[in-house]
């Protein structure tokens, strides 16, 4: 099955060190999901996705040392930025549940016909949902 995630390209982050303090490169990254919606956006440094190293040690991908350059995210890099999301949206709804809270702007759950003790929930006539007579009958 094919994730319905991706990344944006990244794009340099403004900030770090001043006054002659050794700036860390670093870049954000955008998760679109379904290739509209931007879901989360968070900044990789060396530290969030530290350089990938093969059995032997040897450094097969890092980031840039160089803001004027643009990283490149192959297949491996960008399973590893989705699990940082997923890890993070695993820590944020953890934290919602604990606190018993909503997050706020989310929409309210439709309450189902079997949860309010209603009876019934099927069609009623031969009418779809758009409101025609073309519903199928079994």
């Amino acid at each position: 099955m094919e994730d319905r995630h991706s990344v944006s390209n990244p794009r340099p982050f403004p900030g770090g060190g001043s006054d002659g303090v050794k700036v860390i490169p670093t870049w954000e990254v955008d998760i679109i999901r379904d290739g509209s919606v931007i879901v989360d956006t968070f900044v990789l440094n060396n530290e969030v996705l530290p350089p990938r190293k093969n059995k032997k040690g040897k450094v097969l991908w890092c980031l840039p040392k160089d803001l004027n350059k643009t990283p490149s995210f192959g297949v491996h890099e960008n399973s590893r930025i989705l699990d940082i999301f997923k890890d993070r949206k695993k820590k944020r709804k953890k934290q919602l549940k604990e606190s018993g809270g909503k997050a706020s702007g989310s929409p309210k759950k439709r309450e189902s016909l079997a949860d309010s003790g209603e009876e019934g929930g099927g069609k009623l006539d031969g009418r779809d949902s758009k409101g025609n007579g073309n519903a199928k009958s079994n």
